[in-house]
């Protein structure tokens, strides 16, 4: 039976880097180390989906938003979202690193451009806004950007904000108050500590791998749903990696528990079950999942 763990290697490391000294530093990773790297550089882009946008109050009334300079650009992102479009090219450069390689002892995870902390403590990704294209694909940088969470099908746009507000605390006042049910943020049920912590002290425990938390004004605690690692990258990813070996071994158990049961998802689908089956594991759109190589037939494993 195929290897569906190398063959995931595989298609891991191709999607990571195409330059031969990049793949040879990837194959002598382990396989869940490779798919936290994998899925912190996925989660960076902004998936294609159409979008129910909604905007807060706050950026409703910002007058940044409605200022010649940048109204075209925040309406365009909305087009495209609600069109299911790219908006890649309004997202940072760092994007398109994959990965950098780090030493045991980092004293700021801010400097390493494959990690969006952020994006990976808070959930929150931020757009340039303009509408001038760069020649590398990627709009003119701005000084004011778009904040933003997406989840599922929904897009919040949360307001727009200055380079440097990375730890703002109107950034969970804004989404309490709009949205206070999405599950972007979640009241942790326990009392506030009455010790008050600056956006410089949140970015240095940002920096140092710490997921930080905000006290609202009524004693209450709220953690955002994202969380980070002491390697800056979100826990989401370490959730995922673990989630698709996990649905490999019910995969691969399935054929050894039960021989019958892809041969009867085949017929079902009015194929006829090939004598030696093969696999290969395959990135979807959405998702991902096992190719049977003879049929072409995809089984979705999420």
């Amino acid at each position: 039976m195929t290897n569906l763990v190398a063959e995931l290697r595989i298609a891991v490391i191709a999607a990571l880097s195409l330059d031969p000294e990049g793949r040879a530093a990837f194959s002598k990773m382990d396989i869940s180390d490779l798919l936290i790297i994998y899925w912190n550089w996925m989660s960076r882009v902004v998936p294609l989906r159409h979008y129910t946008v909604h905007q807060s109050c706050e950026l409703r009334g910002n007058p940044i938003a409605g200022d010649s300079r940048y109204m075209p650009a925040l309406q365009h992102i909305i087009d495209l979202l609600e069109n299911g479009q790219e908006v890649s090219q309004h997202l940072s450069r760092g994007v398109t690193v994959a990965y950098q390689a780090k030493p045991e002892k980092i004293k700021s995870l801010a400097k390493y451009r494959d990690l969006d902390l952020l994006l990976n403590d808070w959930g929150v990704h931020h757009l340039h806004l303009s509408t001038e294209l760069d020649s590398d694909g990627f709009v003119m940088r701005t000084k004011p950007l778009l904040f933003a969470v997406f989840k599922q099908d929904t897009a919040y746009l949360i307001d727009i904000f200055d380079h440097g507000d990375w730890a703002s605390d109107a950034i969970p006042k804004i989404i309490l108050r709009n949205w206070p049910d999405a599950g972007i943020i979640h009241d942790l049920g326990i009392p506030g500590s009455r010790e008050s912590y600056s956006e410089i002290d949140k970015l240095g425990l940002r920096n140092a791998g710490m997921t930080t938390a905000y006290e609202g004004n009524e004693g209450k605690v709220y953690m955002f749903s994202a969380g980070l690692t002491t390697g800056g990258t979100s826990l989401h990813a370490a959730q995922a990696a673990n989630q698709i070996l996990d649905r490999i071994e019910w995969f691969e158990k399935q054929l050894v528990d039960d021989p019958p049961w892809l041969e009867v998802i085949m017929r079902e689908r009015g194929i006829e079950p090939p004598e030696t089956p093969q696999f290969k594991f395959a990135f979807l759109n959405s998702g991902y999942g096992v190719i049977e190589i003879n049929s072409n037939l995809l089984i979705r494993l999420a």
